[in-house]
């Protein structure tokens, strides 16, 4: 593709390049996937900036630059072509779209952002939509769909984080093959990391979701301020909001937003009203005012799946789908990967894996599964490292104030040091004996699951669908699912073998 057919995108403030007329490879921010060819746009991240690694992206095979600043490299080798332009995120995304012809221009494109229930909502609204036969994408957390085929990218090697919203290349990269599957409707989870680098604003949405806020991630945002900015940034890109006014925050954000605003929650002053609430082990019912008076239930329990199941519903509604298909779909919605997903054991011991890594997440888990415990309530838990310590005190206590037992133990200590995030969590813990820390995540698992009778109910929090474990700089593979199932085989080969003991003798 030539340089010329992408640049009216974009706002050229200088330039050293006389003639726009010349082939290129790539688009790329990373100088791990440099190839010859590319065009290299320098950002300033967290850690790094762009505009250092110029001579290291030359080497590598970059041939053309597009920067914000004009570094002394540029100036002195004629060699190095550049684009100079005011915000190299916001050009990346545009010359992206257009290097991939525009593959969201005829599509629908929904997005929701909030502190917790993006995938949930994703998964549910997803469900909806397939039962009333819309072919849909999702781009989320968890995985990627192109109507029913997983479309889910490999991540490079490099990048530990499973990123709710993908990088621009890879977000253009799926848009461009849901076009080819014929989607007509595209879900996607929306972080605040991605709002605020504006990996979205070459995007408009017909609908943008906010489900709620609670802090988190302010080891980047520095302040809770930043951080509902980032959110609110969406409506920026939104023809219509949907919003959940029971939450403060979200009340606040309605109430100066431009575009067309649609509320939900349990109040009657809300357009979109959850009536009523039942909760109950086996999931959530209400009586729900969409187009008309609707009855939904919901196999999956906890108070937040009414608002899940209410915004999803409410989605859909403005999306054109009928009350009828919104009622049978959230009826038949299946497990949502590590968003309280039951793993059935022969022994009667309740098992949930659930993502909740943030401290109003947590407290709503082990309330919803305390609640339909017969037995003891066990939570198996940690905190990243790297992330935002003021939590981990705080989780500490939720977690020992509501359990019965928490085992306390490591959950992506990436850089840091393991007995540090430990001590950090039994320091908000205060008097309660009720705890054991068990640093090995396996061995944490398996001292549950070994404590555990018959109608206790054990929560492993905080890895949801993620199957590794990040250690310094080493991604190991971990699954919660595996250790669990393992667990049993080595018991019920135990008792194999006791029972041919004893046939023997």
């Amino acid at each position: 593709m030539k340089l010329s057919h992408i640049l009216s995108e974009i706002e050229i403030v200088s330039t050293n390049i006389p003639c726009f007329d010349f082939c290129f490879n790539k688009i790329c921010s990373d100088t791990s996937e440099l190839e010859l060819g590319d065009i290299f746009v320098c950002k300033r991240g967290s850690n790094t900036d762009g505009h250092e690694y110029i001579k290291k992206a030359y080497e590598l095979g970059a041939r053309c630059f597009v920067v914000e600043r004009v570094t002394d490299e540029l100036k002195n080798n004629s060699r190095l072509r550049y684009i100079r332009v005011k915000n190299t995120p916001l050009a990346e995304v545009k010359l992206l779209n257009a290097a991939f012809n525009y593959p969201a221009r005829n599509m629908r494109l929904v997005a929701i952002t909030g502190t917790n229930g993006k995938t949930s909502v994703a998964y549910m609204l997803k469900h909806i939509l397939d039962c009333a036969g819309i072919c849909t994408g999702l781009i989320g957390t968890v995985k990627s769909f192109a109507g029913k085929t997983d479309i889910t990218r490999k991540k490079s090697s490099s990048d530990f984080n499973s990123m709710t919203t993908p990088p621009p290349s890879e977000l253009f990269s799926l848009l461009t093959e849901m076009r080819e599957h014929g989607c007509d409707t595209i879900v996607l989870e929306a972080s605040s990391h991605a709002l605020k680098q504006k990996r979205l604003d070459a995007l408009q949405f017909a609908l943008g979701v906010f489900t709620n806020l609670s802090e988190d991630h302010l080891d980047y945002h520095k302040s809770l301020s930043d951080y509902i900015n980032a959110k609110s940034h969406l409506f920026e890109l939104s023809d219509c909001a949907l919003i959940n006014t029971d939450d403060p925050v979200g009340a606040d954000i309605a109430k100066k937003l431009s575009c067309n605003v649609i509320t939900y929650g349990k109040s009657k002053a809300c357009d979109h009203t959850a009536i009523q609430p039942v909760l109950n082990d086996s999931g959530i019912e209400f009586d729900a005012r969409l187009k008309g008076q609707a009855h939904v239930s919901c196999p999956i329990p906890g108070e937040f799946t009414v608002y899940n199941a209410l915004c999803a519903a409410a989605a859909a509604s403005y999306l054109g789908v009928s009350d009828r298909i919104i009622v049978q779909a959230l009826e038949s919605m299946p497990q949502i990967p590590g968003r309280l997903e039951r793993i059935r054991t022969p022994n009667d011991i309740n098992i949930f894996i659930d993502y909740a890594h943030t401290p109003d997440a947590l407290e709503k888990a082990i309330t919803t599964l305390k609640s339909g415990t017969r037995g003891r309530m066990i939570t198996v838990f940690g905190c990243g490292g790297n992330r935002e310590r003021e939590k981990r005190p705080i989780m500490g206590r939720i977690a020992t104030y509501l359990s019965d037992l928490t085992v306390i133990t490591s959950d992506n200590s990436r850089n840091e040091s393991t007995d540090r995030i430990l001590n950090d969590i039994v320091s908000g813990i205060g008097h309660n004996t009720n705890y054991k820390v068990l640093p090995d995540r396996t061995d944490a698992i398996n001292f549950a699951l070994c404590i555990a009778r018959p109608g206790d109910t054990v929560l492993l929090a905080g890895k949801g669908h993620e199957d590794y474990l990040l250690c310094g700089n080493e991604k190991k593979h971990f699954s919660e699912k595996e250790t669990v199932e393992n667990f049993y085989k080595r018991i019920l080969k135990t008792k194999e073998l006791k029972g041919n003991e004893q046939n023997r003798a």
